[in-house]
């Protein structure tokens, strides 16, 4: 009986140390394809998607988390900031200025719950008598009426205050709850073959 108990209560602790262990092991999601590509030269973009390795991390409360912002060679933006999620692609409408190389810097959520970002960059060569967007100083934040020289708004790459650790208390409490319910299952095995014998 005691034997039991003791290969009970290691398989439990077994179990328990995988799925913490889980989270930690997983490698961060990487980018499998974005529209435009970079070094790409294209002559119209009527968007920027990225897609990444796995379908994207859209948690209720941190969607300010996920950020596509366009820039020219003289620093302007273009576009509203409003990133739509679609399983692994996120994507913003885009009207572009005048001809020239365009950075692209983006932000996501991985499946393992941490941020990642970078930023590409793609020439645009639009055809004659195409007519060019004003591009705007300040950072586009969606659903924000953009405001020349606000710079209020995060840098590039800085994670907005609060949305990693949402994202790590949720992913925190969903790996415990399990935890508890693998140890509660191993409790009433352990004290049923203990009954039984």
């Amino acid at each position: 009986m005691r034997k039991r108990w003791i290969a009970t209560a290691t398989a439990v602790a077994a179990l328990a140390m995988s799925l913490i262990a889980a989270p930690a092991a997983q490698a961060h999601d990487s980018l499998s394809e974005t529209q435009p590509a970079a070094g790409d030269t294209v002559t119209e973009v009527p968007e920027v998607s990225l897609t990444s390795s796995n379908t994207l991390l859209d948690l209720q409360g941190i969607g300010t988390a996920f950020v596509i912002r366009v820039q020219d060679d003289e620093g302007l933006y273009y576009g509203d900031g409003c990133v739509t999620l679609s399983d692994a692609t996120m994507s913003m409408p885009v009207e572009l200025g005048e001809e020239g190389e365009y950075t692209v810097t983006w932000r996501a959520v991985s499946t393992d719950g941490h941020t990642i970002s970078d930023a590409y960059t793609f020439s645009y060569q639009p055809t004659e008598g195409t007519t060019a967007a004003d591009g705007v100083t300040a950072v586009p934040r969606c659903g924000a009426e953009a405001r020349p020289g606000d710079d209020s708004d995060q840098q590039d790459g800085e994670v907005p205050q609060g949305a990693e650790s949402q994202t790590g208390l949720l992913i925190g409490l969903g790996v415990g709850g399990v935890i508890l319910v693998g140890g509660l299952i191993g409790f009433v095995i352990a004290a049923r073959r203990m009954k039984n014998s």
